[in-house]
């Protein structure tokens, strides 16, 4: 036992060589005898005279030794787990459910462990969740009652993902106890979002219950007065909840939605980006459910999404303003997460959205303030998709030209957006933009392609776009005796768009924003979607590039 505390203690250390060695003697341990390490680690998480970083290192270790680092559990874990024997088995269990609530950090590794353990155990461990909420009681300390909060969320996350029909006998009891502890008058913020958390897992296995007029409307009710509370993780976490009830319970929730609406509005407004964040990604998922209710056509759709959509469109492209320069490129931001919730909404309303969206893109298009302008880019790319060809043409046809001069706007951010926005509109539009705009477009992406990182890569995948479309719309001309099109509306510029992918490819600056996978890929994607009068083109470059004598074919 000493050496395999001592072994623990290095797995932390800053030192290289005495963490690797403790790395290598415990994978030795664990080849030899698996099922005694983790009888060892097992009781030394649960030994609290232990000090607290080898007790989180043995809880780490024992959950890698059961599940591995993947994520998921394999039929190989389940088969490993299996060859323990039964008796370490049961000490294991024991050990870990009497270490809940004595952990000197969160999360809980115990709570992962007991979760993992009881999913691969799955149909044969009838008392796992039992016996997990049987650890409460009335004078509960915080830290045991956050740490069962937590494994039921872990343990009815992973179980649903496999089967919810077999945690369907114990929803009663665990709603019981997930909104007893959120609601109790001295429940803390602490308690309050792990109980949070812990529902919206298990809600997927609770049908019967929001079958029931009367139990639904406690449900929802407890889950919408924490979003008024004053701690922000609360507040993110019962949005998130009732986003989740509203995807798996569209049918049942007209009845609330006003209230509903109520919360989720003052949440796209809060200060607190998590906050708002969760109140924007709430109406994605409704117009998400919404457009597989209507293409599976199986209940009624209820339109929230059209109703609210006076309230909810202003918020949402007033967020898409909301950027800083200083924003890490890869963070889904609240304008980002706007922008993706616009798309969605016009897609399930359609037409009645472009007036009031293409009306916000005529006020702040020359906007003085560079993130008026980007918001406006991005909200004529994001409304492009949905609404009728009708509608949206002629728009386009009128705007587009507008759009494309913001490639030498002063802002990278906004120039980045309207490589987006061309590239939307070549996707979806590609007649029109492979038209009388071909040359204007083609001349602003060549523009684009030598900017920033950030804005050359945006244009790459807009010139596959272009390419690709072209190449669509050529095989829809084609005779039936052919395979491949002759030519295309591409064929004369081809060369030219060749080269700017090849410069691409040869900047010094392919490191930054992912522009060498859009270039290759790019590039690739050209080559792929060429005409045969093009092949001489590509069969040079592939010569050059590749340095091989045999043409492709």
């Amino acid at each position: 036992m000493e050496d395999l505390v001592d072994a623990l203690a290095a797995t932390s250390s800053t030192d290289n060589e005495s963490r690797v060695a403790a790395e290598v003697w415990l994978s030795d341990i664990k080849e030899r005898n698996l099922g005694e390490l983790m009888g060892a680690l097992a009781t030394v998480l649960s030994d609290t005279d232990m000090k607290p970083e080898v007790r989180t290192q043995a809880g780490l270790q024992l959950k890698n030794c059961v599940s591995g680092q993947h994520g998921h559990i394999r039929d190989e874990d389940r088969a490993k787990w299996g060859d323990v024997s039964e008796e370490i088995r049961e000490q294991i269990k024991q050990s870990v459910l009497a270490t809940l609530g004595t952990e000197p950090s969160s999360p809980s590794t115990a709570a992962q462990v007991y979760s993992t353990i009881a999913t691969i155990e799955l149909q044969f461990w009838e008392n796992a969740l039992p016996d997990v909420l049987a650890r409460l009681s009335d004078d509960a300390p915080e830290d045991l009652i956050v740490a069962v909060l937590d494994t039921v969320g872990y343990m009815t996350g992973d179980i649903n993902d496999i089967n919810p029909d077999l945690l369907q006998p114990h929803s009663d009891s665990v709603l019981n106890t997930v909104i007893g502890a959120m609601t109790s008058e001295t429940t803390s913020s602490r308690v309050q979002s792990a109980s949070l958390k812990a529902l919206t897992n298990s809600l997927e296995f609770c049908k019967s219950n929001f079958e029931d007029d009367d139990e639904r409307a406690y449900i929802i009710n407890s889950v919408g007065k924490l979003s008024m509370v004053e701690d922000p993780t609360v507040v993110s976490e019962s949005v998130k909840c009732l986003t989740e009830i509203v995807d798996l319970y569209y049918g049942y929730i007209g009845d609330f939605m006003d209230a509903i609406h109520s919360v989720v509005g003052e949440a796209m407004t809060s200060e607190h980006n998590d906050i708002a964040l969760a109140g924007v990604e709430f109406w994605s998922t409704v117009a998400e459910k919404e457009l597989d209710v209507e293409e599976e056509g199986e209940e009624e759709c209820r339109k929230f999404c059209e109703n609210y959509m006076g309230d909810v469109l202003p918020v949402v492209l007033m967020l898409l303003t909301k950027q800083d320069e200083d924003d890490d490129e890869d963070e889904f931001t609240i304008s980002k997460c706007a922008s993706v919730c616009l798309a969605l909404l016009a897609e399930i309303v359609g037409d009645p959205i472009v007036d009031p969206t293409i009306d916000f893109v005529k006020e702040n298009m020359e906007s003085s303030e560079w993130n008026m302008r980007d918001g406006a880019v991005m909200a004529f790319g994001g409304i492009i998709s949905g609404p009728s060809e009708e509608t949206i043409a002629p728009i386009l046809e009128n705007a587009a030209g507008a759009i494309m001069e913001l490639i030498r706007d002063e802002s990278t951010i906004v120039k980045d957006t309207v490589a987006w926005a061309i590239g939307r509109m070549a996707e979806m539009y590609p007649e029109i933009m492979l038209g009388d705009l071909r040359i204007p477009m083609l001349e602003c992406l060549a523009e684009a392609l030598a900017l920033e990182p950030r804005v050359a890569t945006n244009a790459c995948w807009a010139l596959s776009n272009v390419a690709e479309e072209a190449y669509k719309v050529a095989m829809e001309q084609m005779n039936e005796e052919e395979d491949v099109p002759q030519t295309y509306i591409l064929s004369e510029d081809f060369t030219t768009i060749l080269g700017m992918f090849v410069a691409a490819t040869e900047r010094d600056d392919l490191d930054e924003s992912h522009l060498m996978e859009a270039s290759f890929e790019s590039l690739m994607a050209l080559i792929q979607f060429s005409p045969l009068d093009c092949r001489g083109h590509v069969n040079e470059y592939a010569t050059q590039a590749l340095k091989i004598d045999s043409p492709i074919q």
